[in-house]
C-alpha cells in the first residue's frame, strides 16, 4: 500500500491547474485529490502535506507566490527558486507553522507541528539538496521544551547541510531539477530571435544563463552556441552558473543561529 505522500505525488499532476492565474485554495485542491486515495485520510493530514511538498523545488505543485493557492509547478518556476520567498503561513485548520520560533522568526527547513489530539509537539526538520535528504522530529518533551527542541533542530538542520554541501542561506537552493533539460537550475536552451536591417528574421540557438543577486532582483546573459558549439556553450553558461551561485552564496561560518539554554540542574 503507498504512502499518503506517494500517493499526492502521483495525484497532484493530474489534478492541480498549470496557470498560477488558475491556482485553487487548498479546500478546492482537498476535494479534488480526495477523489483518488485509497483511503479517508485527516484534512489536516493532507494539508499538511501540501505545505511540505509545495516547499519542495523538486516537487509538481507550487504556491502562489505572495498569494494564496496552488498549481503544477513547471521549468520556469524551477529556474525562479532562488528569487522567491518561503512558503507563507498555514491555511486555517492546518497543523504545521514555520514562523513560531523564538522571536517570530522563521527557520528554514524547520517546521512547527502542533497536533492536540495526538500530543504531539515539535519541530520537523526536512533538508534536501542534491537528490539528498536528512530527516528528523525533535519532540518539545524529549528536550525539556519548546525552545531546546528547537536549538537541537537548527543544530541539526546546519550539520545536515553541512554534510550534504549545501550553501546555509535563508533563500531557497535548487541543484538540479529533473524538469529542467540541460540539468541545472537557471540554465536554458534558447533561440534568439531579432530581424536584420532588411527585415529578414533571424534565429540564433543559445543557452541562457539566469540568476538573482538580491530577492526580486534577476539577470540573464547568454551563450553563444553557434559561436562555441553545443557542448562548450553549455559548459560554459553551466560554469557561469556555478560562479553567480558561488557569489550569492558565500562558505557560511559553522555557528548556530540559536543559542540553546543551560538546563538547570536540581540539587
Amino acid at each position: 500500500m503507498s504512502t499518503l505522500r506517494e500517493q499526492l505525488l502521483r495525484i497532484l499532476p493530474v489534478v492541480l491547474p498549470k496557470s498560477p492565474a488558475e491556482a485553487v485554495t487548498g479546500t478546492e485542491l482537498l476535494t479534488r485529490v480526495r477523489e483518488y486515495l485509497d483511503r479517508d485520510y485527516a484534512d489536516s493530514s493532507i494539508r499538511q502535506f501540501f505545505s511540505i511538498i509545495a516547499a519542495e523545488p523538486d516537487s509538481p505543485m507550487a504556491r502562489v507566490n505572495q498569494g494564496s493557492g496552488y498549481y503544477l509547478r513547471s521549468e520556469e518556476d524551477d529556474s525562479m527558486s532562488e528569487e522567491t520567498s518561503m512558503p507563507e503561513k498555514e491555511e486555517t485548520g492546518a497543523t504545521e507553522s514555520r514562523e513560531q520560533g523564538q522571536g517570530g522568526i522563521r527557520y528554514k527547513s524547520i517546521s512547527r507541528i502542533d497536533q492536540p489530539k495526538k500530543r504531539t509537539h515539535g519541530w520537523y526538520v526536512r533538508v534536501s539538496y542534491a537528490g539528498q535528504q536528512r530527516v528528523k522530529f525533535f519532540s518539545d518533551r524529549m528536550y525539556s521544551g519548546k525552545d531546546e527542541a528547537l536549538a537541537e533542530a537548527v543544530e541539526f538542520r546546519n550539520e545536515a547541510e553541512r554534510e550534504l554541501k549545501k550553501p546555509r542561506t535563508d533563500r531557497p537552493v535548487v541543484s538540479r531539477s529533473r524538469r529542467s533539460k540541460t540539468g541545472v537550475i537557471g540554465v536554458r536552451r534558447i533561440t534568439k530571435r531579432s530581424r536584420t536591417k532588411d527585415g529578414t528574421l533571424s534565429e540564433r540557438p543559445a543557452y541562457e544563463v539566469t540568476w538573482s543577486p538580491a530577492p526580486r532582483v534577476v539577470r540573464r546573459t547568454s551563450i553563444s552556441i553557434a559561436k562555441y558549439g553545443e557542448r562548450e556553450a553549455l559548459r560554459r553558461a553551466q560554469a557561469l552558473r556555478q560562479s553567480k551561485m558561488r557569489e550569492m552564496y558565500p562558505t557560511r561560518p559553522k555557528s548556530s543561529s540559536v543559542k540553546r539554554r543551560s538546563r538547570k540542574t536540581t540539587s
